[in-house]
């Protein structure tokens, strides 16, 4: 009896082992998996902001269909008022070819804000892949921490178990053997 507490002590030690292991395991698997996530929606947003069509954008769109639509009846009025004060086609053209300049101008604007909306994306990009980077290091960290608390859990489980085996109680020889009917006399 007195060699079975050990045993029950050590197996119970295993299995305990065992299962703060599946346990860590189970925890690692979901932050890796969140931070997988937020790698893909990293990526998706990066993607998004440096791949979009400027004029597509609804809030350029807008400006610009706006400006086209202030454009034409300015050309329309502009037309009125030449065929009214007798103007040349010269200065209907011109006042065409100032809409198309206003017109260059607005896109061209765009295109700058576009590039500087695309090169913070890319900083912001940058820095989240650099925080994600560090998440994943301390995930792989922490599962490397875990096995090898679990190794050293094992090793010293597994001496433990052999110093018992190999060092069992010796049997008690026939003189030291009690003779425990004496007491039931």
């Amino acid at each position: 009896m007195a060699g079975l507490i050990p045993l029950l002590g050590l197996g119970s030690s295993v299995i305990g082992n065992v299962i703060g292991g599946i346990a860590t395991a189970g925890i690692a698997k979901k932050q890796q998996a969140a931070l997988n996530d937020e790698k893909a929606y990293s990526e998706s947003l990066f993607n998004k902001s440096s791949f979009e069509d400027t004029i597509n954008r609804s809030d350029n769109a807008a400006y610009l269909r706006q400006l086209s639509n202030e454009q034409k009846e300015n050309s329309i009025k502009s037309q009125r008022t030449a065929a009214i004060t007798g103007a040349t086609p010269e200065a209907t053209a011109v006042q065409e070819k100032n809409n198309g300049s206003i017109y260059a101008d607005a896109v061209n604007k765009m295109a700058s804000i576009t590039a500087q909306r695309k090169d913070q994306a890319l900083a912001s990009y940058g820095a989240r892949r650099s925080a994600l980077f560090g998440a994943q290091n301390n995930i792989d960290e922490s599962k490397k921490s875990a096995w090898g608390t679990f190794m050293g859990n094992a090793s010293t489980l597994g001496a433990a178990a052999l110093t018992r085996t190999s060092n069992p109680k010796p049997l008690p020889t026939r003189g030291e053997i009690v003779d425990d009917t004496q007491n039931f006399a």
